[in-house]
């Protein structure tokens, strides 16, 4: 077996909600959606899932869609996976670790209505990594702050 260096870098996408859900169409405001990257490991994964080697750069996509007929405001925050007590993976809380100094992107947005915009996020993997997984959630609400939604 090769010592080839490789890091995994996942990145869940999403609001994290059960599968099944049971509101209206109306009632859902906006959608998020992740663009399969070249370096997806798993193309059907609803998440990204990466493998980068050091050094290597890679921008992914998300698609933020406005359901709606009036102009909404998004605002896009990474949270870093923990683990409790119960051993379970956390993505509830905001912090700083590894994977946050290693992407890129734009936290604010204003979708007109009906706008599907499409969000770039860059990875950079550094050259000192260690060889592992780095594992975060990026959060996409609405700016309950931005006066601009209305």
């Amino acid at each position: 077996m090769g010592r080839k260096m490789m890091a995994c870098v996942c990145m869940l996408v999403g609001m994290w909600l059960p599968m099944t859900g049971y509101a209206n169409d109306e009632d859902i405001m906006f959608q998020v959606q992740p663009v399969v990257s070249e370096s997806q490991v798993d193309t059907h994964a609803s998440y990204f899932d990466m493998e980068l080697e050091r050094g290597e750069e890679e921008t992914v996509h998300m698609l933020l869609v406005n359901n709606g007929a009036e102009q909404i405001a998004l605002v896009m925050n990474y949270h870093p996976a923990t683990t409790t007590s119960q051993l379970e993976v956390d993505y509830s809380e905001a912090g700083t670790d590894q994977l946050e100094n290693l992407i890129e992107y734009d936290e604010h947005h204003t979708l007109q209505p009906f706008e599907t915009k499409e969000v770039p996020i860059t990875v950079t993997m550094p050259d000192d990594v260690q060889e592992g997984i780095i594992l975060g959630g990026m959060y996409v609400e609405m700016d309950l702050d931005d006066e601009e939604s209305g």
